[in-house]
């Protein structure tokens, strides 16, 4: 991370030795006495204890230092995670739109087949009762115009078919 170690940092976590730089300070009394106390707890000397605490204070610092670029960091992760999210959520939803049309889509073309099937279910009843009434000369005949209606090579074998059997107008020809 950055900053000073207070590991391997030569002034820091070492025993006082006369030749370190003596510095004078004012405490206010009840802090005074409560470090006194908290020395006595810790076995330690009332500078010992001020040093220690100093120390302690470096090290926490680096320490919050470090957390708090951390926690920028991650911050900034989690608002572009966010917005991925938010980006994924607007196109899930525009594909389930899109999956909704298609299936109303499909839904008007199952009907449309429903219809075309009816239809020549119909066509169908209908040229089997005129067969019925008429004989099979209508069926041909009823053939034959499907066919010319749908192409023109459709059209063209059937008139082969009709002159083949004899039965097309101009089969004379």
């Amino acid at each position: 991370m950055g900053g000073i170690d207070c590991q391997q940092a030569p002034c820091l976590n070492s025993a006082m030795a006369r030749t370190d730089p003596q510095v004078n300070i004012r405490l206010p009394a009840k802090l005074k006495e409560i470090l006194e106390a908290e020395a006595l707890q810790a076995g330690r000397s009332f500078k010992a204890e001020i040093v220690a605490r100093l120390e302690e204070s470096i090290t926490l610092g680096e320490v919050g230092r470090d957390v708090t670029a951390i926690v920028g960091k991650l911050s900034e992760a989690n608002k572009m995670l966010e917005t991925e999210v938010e980006a994924l959520r607007l196109a899930l939803n525009m594909a389930y739109d899109e999956r909704r049309k298609l299936d109303a889509d499909l839904a008007q073309i199952d009907e449309l087949r429903a219809i075309q099937r009816s239809i020549a279910e119909s066509e169908q009843a209908a040229l089997s009762h005129l067969v019925e009434k008429f004989g099979d000369g209508f069926e041909f005949m009823a053939r034959f115009y499907a066919a010319s209606v749908s192409d023109r090579k459709g059209r063209d074998q059937l008139g082969d078919l009709l002159r083949a059997t004899g039965k097309h107008p101009r089969s004379d020809q």
